[in-house]
């Protein structure tokens, strides 16, 4: 979800700087960019509607949805992040709550599936809590040579996103390494894998986040 680089416009199309994800670090704008004079949040998610996530709806995540065109004309290809506050909002409110269906009333046999507290016409919702550790509000931007300005930076909401439009490659094989501690009598076992995260089509319909200043 989160990328620690960002897509460089000024260089060749497809051009970036480090790992892109959906969104900048945290999700806030300026956040992820290695250019200090940049407030765009750098990741391959587009801009939709604002809409604060203590005041999230199902008409929120909808909107989102519309906006990307084709790529969110199937709900079961879509699916919406977001973090807690967004989340508590959303089963909170009492004109369109009642779109928000709680996991015991989807699902094979209304089961509990992990990561995914619900859906939304149809299309799951993915809470994640590291949306909330997002802080924007008015930075100190450097503009040089001009003189410094003040920015409003925004914050990520909500996302929605179509999953087939990314894919997750595997990098390389898994790699196992052990460590024999003395002292603990034991060996340590480590096994890693390298993962990749590239966009397969759509541009910036394929996801779409809902912001707020």
């Amino acid at each position: 979800m989160f990328g620690t680089g960002s897509l460089d416009a000024s260089a060749a199309a497809g051009t970036t700087t480090n790992f892109v994800g959906l969104v900048g670090n945290c999700g806030v704008d300026g956040s992820n960019a290695l250019n200090t004079s940049s407030t765009a949040h750098g990741g391959l998610a587009g801009d939709g509607s604002n809409k604060a996530r203590n005041l999230t709806n199902a008409v929120t995540a909808m909107t989102a949805r519309a906006s990307m065109g084709k790529y969110g004309i199937n709900p079961s290809d879509v699916a919406y992040i977001m973090g807690t506050t967004a989340y508590y909002s959303m089963i909170d409110d009492v004109e369109n709550g009642a779109d928000f269906t709680s996991i015991d009333e989807v699902g094979p046999g209304a089961t509990k599936l992990s990561g995914q507290l619900g859906s939304v016409y149809g299309s799951p919702v993915i809470v994640s809590d590291l949306l909330d550790s997002a802080d924007g509000g008015a930075v100190i931007v450097d503009s040089a040579p001009d003189p410094d300005v003040t920015s409003n930076f925004k914050e990520t909401s909500l996302i929605a996103v179509n999953r087939n439009a990314f894919v997750i490659p595997r990098l390389g094989g898994v790699n196992i390494e052990s460590d024999y501690e003395v002292a603990g009598q034991r060996t340590a076992v480590v096994a890693s894998q390298s993962l990749g995260f590239t966009q397969l089509e759509g541009g910036t319909s394929a996801a779409i986040r809902v912001t707020t200043t």
